[in-house]
C-alpha cells in the first residue's frame, strides 16, 4: 500500500508554467515504509548541463540552493530516489532543478512534490491483539489465514495492510493538533494563515523565512510604525538584519550628525588646486588663495597663512546644511526668546569649519555647529527641532513648531504601558510582563500557574525574572561653549505628546552660569550605580551628602534598576543622611517587608533609641525604647507607592503619592537633622 504526496503537473507552486522541455511530470513522492519516502519522475528532454534534487522541511524550495541537496549531478541521475532519512509524522517538500547554463548559473525548476512521512502508531499490533485466539490458532480448516498455529505469518501480513492504513489516518489526524502552528502546518495552509493575518506574501520568499514572518507577525504588529517594529518586520520578511536609524533629528544623515561633513581631503603635492579649494594639512584646514599654479606648494602646518594657503580658523560656511525654509540647517533652529514669536534673523546658524578641538587648542581640523546672534545682545536658544516659515510667522509663547515638524524631527521616547496582573488561570507567553504582589516580572518561557518568585528580592527562576517597578528612561543632555568671556549655557528639554502637541519645557537647574547644580539642601539618590555594592559611605547622586549605615547593611539591587534592600533578611537595617531638621523626606517602596517587620522612613534621628519612624500604616516615635503612636494613616501604603514626610517645626505631614494621609504635630527631636530609611521589627 503506497501513500502519494502532493503532485503538480505543468505549473509550479505559484502557478507559473514550467518550460515544457524541462518538465519531469509526473513527479511523485510515496511513503513506502515508516522511514522511507520514494521519489520517481520522468526524464526531461531539454538541453541540460546539471541536475539537482533539493529537499526542504519548511516548504517547496524556491531555488536550487533552498534546502538540503540530495542529488547534485552533471549527468542524468536516473528517475528514482529513496529518501531514507525522514522523521515520521513530518512533511517533506522536494523540487528538481536543472541547469541550462552553468557558466551563468542559470537553473530552472522542473517539478515539485511533497509527502507526509507516516508515523508508526503500531496500529497493526493493536488490531492483531484484538483478534480472538480461536481465529488465530485454529488449524485444519484449509483457510490460509488460520492454518499456521505457531506465528500465523499469513494473518500477520494481512493485518499489517490494515495497520498501515490506520497509521496513515492517525498520522494525518495528528497533524491537526498543530493546525495553528506556522512551523508545522502544510505549506498550502500556511498561505491561508498568512493571508488571514494580512501578510503580503512574496512568491519568491523562502519557506523558512515565511514561517518565521507569520510566527512573529502578531508581535511585530504590536510595534507597527516604531523603530523596533520596522526593523523586526524587515528582518522577518527578508531573513536579513538591517541597520535602521532615525536620521531626521540628527541633521539629515549620520555624517552630518557628528558635524564631520564635509571632510576635506589631505593636501597633495601632485594636485593643481583651484581658488577657494580646501584641504587638510596637519592639524588645520586651509583654503587656496591663488587663482592658478598652486601645485606642490604646501600649507604652513600652523595657524598662519602663506602666499598660497590661508588657514581656516572658525570661518562660517552657511552652504553646507542650509534649510531653504528657515535659513537654518535642517532640524536645528535658533530662537530669540525676547521676540514675540522667537524668530531669529535668517542665516543665524552655520556649520563652522576648522574650529579648535575643545581638548587641544592647537588642533583646528574640527567642525562644529555655531549659532550667530545677528541682533542686539540677548539670550539665544538653540533647539534641535526646526520650524517652517509658517511657524516663524505665528506668534506663540511656547515657540512650538507645527505638529508634523515635531513628529519628523523629535526623538521618540518609549511608552511604558501598565503591567498586566498575573493570574493562575491565564497562560503567560515568553517575554510577557506581569505584576504579582505589586512587583513586576518578565516571563522567561510560557507557563501556566507558575507563581513569580516574589518572596526573595532579585531572585530569578526558570520561568520568571524580576524587573524594575519604575520603568524610567535616562536622558542625558549637555552643551559646550567656547569664547573669550564667560557665557552661561543652560541645557533644556522640550516634551511633546505622540501627536506633536507641546507639553512643557524643562531647563537644567543652575547655581552659576554654565554650571548645572542641584538646589541647596537637596539630597537625592537613585541607587542606579555600583550595583551589588553597599551604601555605607556612598555619595548621593547630587554629589553633596554621604550615607551613614547605622545598623545592618543596605545593598544596591542589580535587577530592580534603582533600589536597595537589606543584605540580611530579617535583620534590623537602617541608614541616614545628615541635612536639616526642617525638610521633607521621601522614599518609593518597590516590595513589601517580611512578615513581622516594618519598612519606611526614619527621621529626626538622635541616636539608636530616639527617632521618628513612618511605616506602611503608622507614624511612631521611639523614645528610649518606648514606642508612642503619633497617628495612623487614612490609607495604608503598598508596594509601588511613594511616601513623603514634610517636617516643619512641630508640624508633620505624611503624603502618599502626593496626597496627605496624616497631619499631626510633635516637638519630639525637633532639632535633629538625621533622616533616612529603615527596616526593623514591627
Amino acid at each position: 500500500m503506497a501513500v502519494y504526496g502532493i503532485t503538480k503537473y505543468g505549473t509550479d507552486v505559484y502557478g507559473y508554467d514550467f518550460p515544457p522541455a524541462y518538465r519531469v511530470d509526473p513527479f511523485a513522492a510515496i511513503a513506502t515504509d515508516y522511514s522511507t519516502i520514494s521519489l520517481s519522475w520522468t526524464q526531461p528532454v531539454g538541453t541540460i548541463q546539471a541536475y539537482r534534487l533539493v529537499r526542504n522541511l519548511y516548504g517547496y524550495p524556491v531555488d536550487q540552493d533552498d534546502g538540503e541537496i540530495l542529488i547534485d549531478s552533471l549527468s542524468y541521475p536516473g528517475s528514482q530516489y529513496k529518501d531514507a532519512s525522514v522523521v515520521p509524522g513530518t512533511y517533506y517538500y522536494y523540487a528538481i532543478y536543472v541547469a541550462t547554463n552553468l557558466s551563468t548559473y542559470t537553473w530552472v525548476r522542473s517539478g515539485w512534490t511533497a509527502c507526509l512521512a507516516i508515523k508508526n502508531f503500531d496500529s497493526y499490533q493493536t488490531m492483531y491483539d484484538l483478534i480472538p485466539e480461536y481465529y488465530i490458532s485454529t488449524t485444519g480448516s484449509g483457510d490460509v489465514l488460520t492454518q499456521n498455529n505457531v506465528t500465523n505469518t499469513a494473518l500477520s501480513q494481512f493485518m499489517q495492510v490494515f495497520g498501515w492504513g490506520m497509521d496513515l489516518i492517525k498520522t494525518q489526524y495528528n497533524t491537526y493538533l498543530d493546525v495553528n502552528d506556522p512551523w508545522k502546518i502544510p505549506q498550502s495552509q500556511l498561505y491561508n494563515l498568512g493571508q488571514q493575518m494580512g501578510l503580503n506574501i512574496n512568491p519568491d520568499i523562502h519557506p523558512y523565512t515565511l514561517r518565521k514572518a507569520i510566527q512573529y507577525n502578531a508581535t511585530v504588529n504590536q510595534y507597527r510604525g516604531t523603530h523596533d517594529g520596522i526593523q523586526t518586520e524587515v528582518s522577518a520578511l527578508t531573513g536579513w538584519n538591517i541597520d535602521l536609524q532615525i536620521a531626521a533629528n540628527f541633521m539629515l544623515n549620520n555624517d552630518q550628525s557628528a558635524f564631520i561633513d564635509p571632510v576635506y581631503p589631505v593636501w597633495s603635492a601632485y594636485i593643481n588646486y583651484a581658488l577657494n579649494e580646501r584641504v587638510m594639512y596637519g592639524n588645520y584646514w586651509y583654503k587656496c588663495i591663488q587663482a592658478s599654479g598652486n601645485i606642490g606648494n604646501a600649507p604652513t602646518g600652523t595657524s598662519g597663512s602663506n602666499t598660497w594657503w590661508q588657514a581656516v580658523l572658525g570661518v562660517n560656511d552657511n552652504t553646507v546644511l542650509l534649510n531653504p525654509l528657515t535659513g537654518n540647517p535642517n532640524t536645528w533652529d535658533v530662537l530669540y526668546p525676547s521676540a514675540t514669536n522667537g524668530a531669529a534673523a535668517a542665516n543665524s546658524i552655520y556649520e563652522t569649519i576648522g574650529v579648535a578641538n575643545p581638548t587641544s587648542g592647537s588642533m583646528f581640523n574640527y567642525n562644529s555647529l555655531q549659532a550667530i546672534n545677528n541682533g542686539s545682545a540677548q539670550n539665544v536658544w538653540l533647539r534641535s527641532i526646526a520650524r517652517t516659515t509658517a511657524d516663524l510667522l505665528t506668534t506663540t509663547t511656547t515657540f512650538a513648531p507645527n505638529k508634523d515638524q515635531v513628529v519628523g524631527d523629535g526623538i521618540p521616547v518609549p511608552y511604558s504601558s501598565p503591567y498586566q496582573q498575573w493570574t493562575s488561570a491565564s497562560w503567560v507567553d515568553t517575554n510577557q510582563i506581569v505584576t504579582y504582589n505589586n512587583q513586576p516580572f518578565i516571563a522567561l518561557r510560557q507557563s501556566l500557574n507558575e507563581i513569580p518568585p516574589y518572596s526573595t528580592i532579585g531572585v530569578a527562576t526558570t520561568d520568571w525574572a524580576p524587573l524594575s517597578f519604575d520603568p524610567r528612561y535616562r536622558i542625558c543632555i549637555s552643551a559646550y561653549c567656547t569664547g573669550s568671556t564667560a557665557i552661561g549655557v543652560t541645557p533644556f528639554v522640550e516634551w511633546y505628546d505622540s501627536q506633536g502637541n507641546f507639553i512643557t519645557r524643562i531647563f537644567a537647574r543652575t547655581a552659576t552660569p554654565g554650571v548645572v547644580a542641584a538646589p541647596a539642601n537637596l539630597a537625592f539618590d537613585s541607587f542606579t550605580t555600583n550595583v551589588n555594592g553597599t551604601i555605607s559611605g556612598r555619595t548621593t547622586d547630587d554629589g553633596t551628602y554621604t550615607w551613614s549605615q547605622q545598623a545592618g547593611t543596605f545593598q544596591i539591587s542589580p535587577v530592580n534598576n534603582g533600589s536597595v534592600y537589606p543584605q540580611t533578611l530579617g535583620q534590623r537595617t537602617y541608614a541616614l543622611i545628615n541635612s536639616t531638621a526642617n525638610t521633607q523626606v521621601g522614599v518609593t517602596f518597590v516590595t513589601g517587608p517580611q512578615a513581622g517587620q516594618s519598612q519606611g522612613i526614619i527621621c529626626r534621628w538622635m541616636n539608636d533609641t530616639h527617632y521618628i519612624r513612618a511605616d506602611w500604616t503608622t507614624l511612631r516615635t521611639n523614645n528610649g525604647g518606648v514606642w508612642t503612636t503619633l497617628g495612623t494613616f487614612s490609607s495604608a501604603f503598598a508596594a509601588g507607592d511613594r511616601m513623603v514626610i514634610q517636617l516643619n517645626g512641630t508640624s508633620i505631614v505624611v503624603l502618599k503619592n502626593g496626597v496627605s494621609v496624616l497631619s499631626t504635630t510633635s516637638s519630639f527631636n525637633q532639632t535633629a537633622t538625621y533622616h533616612g530609611m529603615i527596616v526593623e521589627n514591627t
